[in-house]
């Protein structure tokens, strides 16, 4: 739909690239996506590692056909097992780190330990990563969504999900902007309080808050117009990732796309990259029942050839 160099297009991973599948809406279809990618990645030669970060509600062990997990994400973060001890490799070929939703509190990890997990993540010695994330809009599932390398935002043509959708991205660009200069940044040896004020200005409650990103650049312009340049170039480096999934055969969902990138370019001056779609089909429910990824079980299917799609 857009021309535009796609983003896996032709590429080699460098260091363990880091996919996030997010979306504000529960039953989306987020642990699907992200399992049959990881399993095509798999398939085509690539180390795979995916994540359980669906907090307080992992599931994503059932979709890889685990039923039980002995280690998980929990006892890494607990400090009772390495990475290398959580590590499970699945039958259909990644490696799958599973999360733990019977824990009290599982869904609210500390900032420390979010930062410690991303790094051992990142230092893992495999091609790709892929983060399945929680369906909802807290801190960690965006700051985890702002990390990746890739991030995917899931979509469906139901008004609640594709409205969630470009909520979602709102809110993960707000939290970026508020994040610019935090412990976690490239930039926090270089912070600039008074730009770091000005944003937190307009992105927060008050009275000064905007209404469109374009007017807190009209501000930077303004009051700290030296800082223009590198506030566009933050802007420009935001980029994330369109899938509308459970397209049924007779809907065309051309037009909810084209309205999810023009708000995204009116309202937060960000380019919204379509991946493209994944059609609603019975073998999809059917793989999650069997506890089967569509792509192992149906490797030739048209089903597994749009989701590898997505990454070509």
């Amino acid at each position: 739909m857009n021309d535009y160099q796609r983003p896996f297009a032709g590429r080699q991973p460098e260091d363990g690239q880091v996919i996030a599948v997010g979306g504000a809406k529960g039953g989306i279809g987020k642990s699907l996506i992200t399992s049959n990618l990881a399993v095509i990645l798999s398939s085509r030669g690539f180390s795979t590692v995916v994540v359980d970060l669906d907090l307080g509600g992992a599931n994503l062990h059932l979709y890889l056909g685990e039923r039980t997990i002995h280690h998980n994400l929990h006892h890494f973060l607990n400090r009772e097992a390495g990475i290398d001890d959580v590590l499970i490799e699945t039958r259909f070929g990644p490696w799958l780190i599973g999360g733990d939703n019977s824990e009290l509190g599982a869904a609210n990890i500390p900032f420390s330990q979010k930062l410690k997990l991303l790094r051992t993540l990142r230092r893992l010695d495999v091609d790709y990563i892929l983060l399945d994330l929680g369906s909802n809009i807290s801190y960690n599932v965006l700051d985890f969504f702002l990390a990746a390398d890739y991030p995917i935002v899931l979509a469906t043509p139901e008004p609640a999900a594709y409205l969630g959708a470009y909520r979602f991205i709102k809110v993960a660009l707000y939290r970026k902007l508020d994040r610019l200069f935090g412990v976690e940044s490239e930039f926090y040896s270089h912070r600039v309080p008074s730009l770091e004020s000005l944003i937190r200005s307009a992105i927060g409650r008050g009275e000064s808050r905007v209404r469109r990103i374009g007017q807190l650049l009209e501000r930077v312009e303004k009051e700290n117009s030296r800082n223009l340049a590198f506030m566009r170039s933050v802007l420009e480096s935001f980029r994330p990732l369109l899938v509308m999934n459970k397209v049924p055969e007779d809907q065309d969902s051309a037009q909810i796309v084209q309205s999810i990138q023009d708000n995204c370019r009116d309202m937060l001056s960000v380019q919204l990259d379509f991946l493209g779609y994944v059609p609603s089909h019975p073998d999809f429910e059917g793989s999650a029942r069997e506890l089967t990824p569509v792509a192992a079980s149906g490797p030739e299917s048209e089903l597994t050839a749009a989701l590898a799609a997505l990454i070509e």
